[in-house]
């Protein structure tokens, strides 16, 4: 369609006007680059015409003046034509006008008519002119309207586009603020669930709850870890996911790696293995977060996918340059493996390798997503290598800044222990080569056997070639003899008249094997995976070059950073309006040795900093009255010396994008988020509270000094006693010795009659309560161990149930039962104190009960028992020492006997219905 300036159409009909009204019009001109298109064929046209009509029109004008003697050029137009017509007709009429004048007025002129003729031809030739200027005229109205529809249609749809992007932003915002309510409404319940488990953990449990409470806290965090997958798929969708460029120690990204992973590989029986290229720079400058990250969620995947077998994390460098260094990363497993049709659907958002309703492994399908983008962000590209039933290697490459030294640490040993002959005993034949690599960097001589067994004969050998051997580096859990019974062998032969230094190289942390370990004599205890770093410091270490510990422990759960004995004391203020969270934070906080202060909104806090100068202030943003926020902009604008330095901490929720950089905006000096992680918490105390000698609280202990007196009394025979199988009752409560003792103790008092006391029951008519005792007997002695014990009080259960007081084998069941309790009364003599008998007071000594009082305190122990059991124990022991009635005192005792087997809800009941009765009587 031909887009015409009307500018032209204008001019094309000014000139045309001029012409039918018999004036000049000059030549119409277009551009030198105008194109060969309709518009200059028109003006070509039209110019003709009016250069032609000109001509003519001089014809005329001479005509007009009495001059017949010019020349008409050539021309297509009718009109010049006609006036040479004309010309010849004047003439002749002035040859007749003469004639006539002379008297001849019989002369006729006949030229008018051929004038009119020619003159007609001229306007028909012109109309045909005009009317094509009006077609033309037309076309161009034709095509200026379309392009007036189009541009309108174009608006229109740019209106809708305006309108549909403001939608889409509308959408987005609104996305990002459900996001972000949904993450603090979720994050709230779930501080909760994860806070008030971690300080269920901390208290006396029976096996089975400490089960219950461990399964749930494991699962609060697998949903914690969904919650922020999401957030970090959000942030990359809004393209909010920033990336740091900070120093870091590519040594410390790996240690936190091995303390997340290897709990759960050590749940499953695998090995997870570090392999480090010597070549690859420790001190590098990026992102540490998100680079653990990626190898963290790339572990936990190879580690979910694999039931047997090992996980092996490589580092190697791929390139490098003088500004910086491209990482190889690998994760590789002998896990379930891949197709290439699961294959292509790793990284795609949401989507699982299987997504049938029959699929073994869940998860969000984000994890990859995310780690695709994260590699991405750091320069670098992730790809998979896989075969069904072959296992998976996801490999990734990052490119990082070289930090202030990054050459390669050379791993040089001291000039007495180079070329030192070394043996690696380890049934697994990567974990032999990745130990046999390391040591070989460290220039040490390496030999490497598969079993205890294979390892006493190379010893015995080196010893009779002459070459002894100075360090051995032994596994414990392997096929036929383990490491710690090949330990012992190595250093109890005579045999071996050089004794080699060993260090006891293990996938599981378990304290026994630890303790065994120690028993043995080992120079150090080494759980997997370990770096090359943590590798040469501890052999330097053992043989008295450096600072390397002679015991390398595994991070304990609940183990506090370094630095916190230099901050015990500090006086907190928690800035916090819900009520559970005050209860996480304020015992998390005073087990730690802190004095804490509560203020249930920011007027509160702003109100208590106005007063008081606190070392470091945990603030909550969204809380009533005020919000954190402004509350710190509030606290940081008074007039006191300490508003401006005192630490405040956002202790929040709000985990969305921007959310940390809103705090730090306020005035706050860091972000936290919820649910609460207590190392997290701890590490932020010493961070930013400066260390002083303050007191400290009455009574507190420090947890690290509790932890590590309970893990030196070792005074529970682990090979048993009669009657009682020890290792048994200690796995019940996963190891804890002080609360297994305290359990026995109980038993000890409550239970050794049970047989008789049950037999009382019977006669008293009293079946149901006799069945209740022999079950209670038949778990509590399942529980510790007792399993003799524990079989007898089934049987007399089952006989009661099945036979009531008729059943014949009924009366040597109880004696079956009275045996046992007998034998085991025998082997808790020999393994606890006796039991202090509380002193009997003489009749009339005793004052008169407090009803009212006793009843309160009663009230006030059932309120206790969920929220601090080991406080509600320690009143109950009050409660009992009150001179009750028979009644009240039966009842109380019941409440005891409850609390003592953890049955707290009738526990509860129990104590309620005795400050019921008290209260009725009083």
């Amino acid at each position: 369609m031909l887009h015409v300036d009307p500018a032209y159409l204008d001019k094309i009909t000014e000139a045309l006007h001029l012409v039918l009204t018999g004036r000049p019009a000059a030549p119409i001109e277009l551009p030198d680059d105008h194109p060969e298109d309709e518009l200059r064929q028109v003006v070509e046209h039209v110019n003709q015409l009016l250069r032609e009509f000109d001509q003519a029109t001089q014809a005329v004008f001479a005509l007009s003046k009495g001059r017949l003697d010019f020349v008409l050029p050539a021309s297509r137009l009718a009109i010049a034509g006609s006036v040479k017509n004309l010309q010849a007709s004047l003439r002749h009429l002035t040859w007749t006008t003469q004639q006539i004048a002379q008297g001849d007025y019989d002369q006729r002129v006949s030229f008018m008519g051929d004038f009119a003729q020619a003159f007609n031809a001229m306007a028909q030739q012109l109309q045909a002119s005009f009317q094509e200027r009006a077609g033309a005229n037309q076309a161009l109205q034709d095509q200026v309207e379309e392009l007036g529809r189009a541009r309108r249609a174009m608006l229109n749809i740019m209106e809708d586009l305006e309108a549909a992007r403001q939608e889409a932003d509308e959408a987005n915002k609104a996305k990002s603020d459900f996001l972000a309510r949904m993450s603090h409404e979720i994050r709230t319940p779930m501080n909760a669930i994860i806070g008030m488990s971690h300080l269920a953990l901390q208290t006396e449990l029976t096996s089975k709850q400490h089960d219950y409470i461990s399964k749930i806290q494991a699962a609060a965090h697998n949903l914690l870890g969904i919650i922020n997958d999401i957030l970090d798929f959000s942030k990359i969708e809004a393209g909010k996911m920033d990336i740091e460029s900070i120093p870091f120690r590519l040594d410390e990204v790996l240690d936190n790696l091995a303390s997340i992973v290897s709990l759960r590989a050590e749940e499953k029986g695998l090995e997870v293995l570090f392999s480090l290229q010597p070549e690859v720079p420790n001190d590098l400058k990026g992102d540490p977060l998100r680079l653990g990250q990626v190898f963290i969620n790339l572990a936990n995947n190879a580690i979910k996918f694999t039931e047997t077998g090992e996980v092996v994390i490589s580092v190697g460098l791929e390139k490098q340059d003088a500004a910086t260094v491209t990482l190889r990363c690998a994760v590789k497993d002998t896990g379930i493996g891949l197709n290439q049709e699961q294959i292509s659907r790793l990284f795609q958002s949401f989507s699982q390798a299987d997504g049938s309703h029959t699929r073994k492994y869940g998860g969000t399908g984000l994890g990859l997503t995310i780690c695709k983008r994260l590699v991405e962000m750091m320069g670098g590209t992730i790809w998979v290598e896989s075969q069904p039933g072959q296992g998976s290697t996801f490999l990734f490459t990052v490119t990082l800044d070289r930090a202030a030294a990054t050459e390669p640490t050379p791993y040089q040993p001291a000039v007495d222990l180079r070329g030192m002959r070394s043996l690696v005993v380890d049934d697994n034949p990567t974990a032999r080569t990745i130990l046999g690599n390391a040591l070989a960097s460290f220039s040490f001589q390496v030999t490497a056997v598969s079993s205890g067994e294979e390892a006493l004969a190379e010893l015995h050998a080196a010893i009779q070639r002459g070459e002894p051997y100075e360090l051995v580096l032994m596994d414990w859990k392997m096929p036929g003899m383990d490491g710690i019974e090949a330990s012992r062998r190595i250093r109890n032969s005579p045999e071996l008249t050089t004794i080699p230094q060993i260090l006891m190289v293990t996938a599981y942390g378990r304290e026994e094997v630890m303790r065994q370990a120690e028993d043995v004599g080992l120079a150090a205890f080494l759980i997997k995976p370990f770096n090359q770093s943590v590798l040469f410091d501890t052999i330097m270490g053992v043989f008295g070059h450096g600072a390397g510990s002679r015991l390398r422990q595994p991070a304990l759960a609940g183990q506090e950073p370094d630095g916190m004995n230099a901050i015990r004391g500090a006086r907190i203020l928690l800035a916090e309006d819900n009520e559970i969270n005050q209860q996480i934070a304020i015992e998390l906080l005073e087990q730690a040795g802190m004095v804490v202060d509560v203020a249930n909104n920011g007027l509160e806090a702003v109100s208590a900093l106005g007063r008081t100068c606190y070392d470091l202030v945990l603030m909550d943003i969204q809380m009533p009255e005020m919000d954190g926020l402004t509350a710190t902009r509030n606290i940081r604008a008074l007039d006191v010396p300490w508003a401006a330095t005192v630490p405040i901490v956002a202790m929040t929720a709000h985990a969305m994008a921007g959310d940390r950089e809103t705090s730090l905006e306020a005035g706050m000096d860091d972000h936290i988020t919820k649910p609460i992680n207590p190392a997290q918490l701890l590490a932020s105390l010493v961070a930013w509270i400066p260390p002083a000698d303050r007191p400290l609280p009455q009574g507190f202990t420090p947890r690290s000094t509790t932890r590590e007196t309970a893990l030196r009394q070792d005074e529970l025979p682990l090979a048993g006693l009669p009657g009682i199988n020890v290792k048994s009752g200690l796995a019940k409560v996963s190891g804890n010795r002080s609360l297994y003792r305290k359990l026995l103790g109980k038993f000890q008092s409550k239970y050794l009659g049970a047989h008789q006391e049950a037999q009382a029951l019977l006669q008293a008519g009293k079946e149901q309560d006799a069945i209740r005792l022999a079950h209670t007997i038949k778990g509590v002695a399942a529980n510790l161990g007792a399993e003799a014990l524990s079989r007898a009080a089934g049987e007399v259960e089952r006989v009661l149930k099945a036979e009531g007081t008729a059943g014949s084998a009924l009366d040597s069941l109880l004696g079956a039962m009275g045996e046992e309790l007998a034998v085991l009364a025998g082997s808790l003599a020999r393994l606890l104190p006796p039991p202090a008998e509380a002193p009997q007071a003489a009749p009339g000594d005793s004052p008169p009960l407090d009803r009212p009082a006793a009843a309160a305190l009663a009230r006030n122990i059932a309120a206790a028992v969920n929220d601090n059991l080991t406080q509600a124990m320690d009143k109950l022991a009050t409660l009992l020492e009150l001179p009750f009635p028979p009644a009240e005192l039966a009842r109380a005792r019941k409440a005891a006997s409850y609390l003592d087997n953890f049955d707290t809800d009738e526990a509860v009941a129990e104590l309620e219905a005795l400050a019921a009765a008290l209260a009725q009587e009083a």
